[in-house]
């Protein structure tokens, strides 16, 4: 019988990359979002997963509704991955950026004490990492390790052609020591804070009316450096058009009780539902949330015990 590969196969990234960087410019246009489609309608989980997500948004709808934005899914997933592989392409298409709340990036850069992006798993952030470092951002993306050698192995050798730095983690931020360096240095890491690495300690927190783990380690990381939060995410308007949506900083005290802790967090994860809410067909979050699968209050002590 004949097996697809998952959608994050290394097989599928490097045939992204491929007719994202090798092939004409209207393949990169026209092609990733039907190709996304065919894709995902394979994998019956994933299909599953996107639609239990669109509920938290919408509720329950007709399942025509629910259907048609499932593959909605699937295609903005297929341009946003097209479209970040080829920004490291040698020859990038020209790219063009919309920025909304563009005076909190500025101020935290020109501050220099460094920034931490809190971000979700939507849209682009390989093509909207490239344009804040040609705004003068030195940023570094943090991320667990792909399930898939080789698709990570793709997607960071395209980042560095743009020259983002990438920290692979599997633990809490703390333990990479070179996070902190390289906020206190000025630098900004963007962290992805609407799923959970394995082995990271969390809090609960509400998201969409309902309990949701939360890592712990970004709002530790700004009570360790003093630096603020930025919640920044992207979303693909149109064809190589992007947009960057950064809110408010959130400030955590260096000698935050957990009430504060709680309160910055719960900040964080209303920004998250925001911009979810105005993007729900571009969170690209695949995999079931823990809190889904026990009550959270187990997951979370499980957690801080390992």
């Amino acid at each position: 019988m004949l097996r697809i590969p998952r959608y994050d196969a290394g097989f599928w990234r490097a045939f992204a990359a491929w007719g994202a960087t090798k092939l004409p410019r209207p393949w990169l246009k026209y092609s990733p979002g039907p190709i996304g489609m065919l894709v995902g309608g394979a994998q019956p989980a994933v299909r599953a997963q996107i639609r239990e997500n669109l509920r938290l948004v919408h509720g329950t709808r007709s399942s025509i509704v629910e259907s048609f934005d499932v593959a909605t899914t699937f295609a903005n997933y297929g341009h946003c991955l097209a479209e970040g592989l080829a920004a490291g392409a040698d020859d990038p298409p020209v790219f063009r950026y919309t920025v909304e709340g563009r005076e909190h990036l500025l101020r935290a850069r020109d501050n220099k004490t460094g920034a931490i992006l809190v971000t979700a798993h939507a849209g682009s952030w390989d093509v909207a990492g490239g344009v804040m470092n040609l705004r003068g951002f030195d940023l570094a993306l943090v991320m667990a390790p792909e399930r898939d050698a080789e698709a990570r192995r793709i997607s960071d050798e395209a980042r560095h052609r743009m020259g983002l730095k990438v920290f692979h983690v599997g633990d809490d931020p703390l333990s990479a020591l070179p996070l902190a360096q390289h906020i206190r240095r000025g630098g900004a890491v963007a962290l992805q804070i609407d799923r959970v690495p394995p082995g990271m300690r969390t809090r609960t927190a509400s998201f969409f009316g309902k309990p949701w783990l939360t890592p712990l380690g970004p709002f530790q990381l700004a009570q360790v450096t003093g630096a603020p939060i930025l919640p920044v995410f992207t979303a693909r308007l149109d064809y190589a058009h992007h947009l960057v949506k950064c809110d408010p900083p959130i400030h955590v005290p260096r000698r935050a009780n957990q009430k504060e802790l709680d309160r910055s967090i719960g900040a964080a994860m209303h920004a998250v539902e925001r911009f979810v809410k105005r993007f729900p067909t571009q969170w690209f979050h695949f995999v079931p949330h823990p809190a889904a699968e026990a009550p959270a209050t187990e997951i979370e002590d499980a957690r801080a015990a390992s």
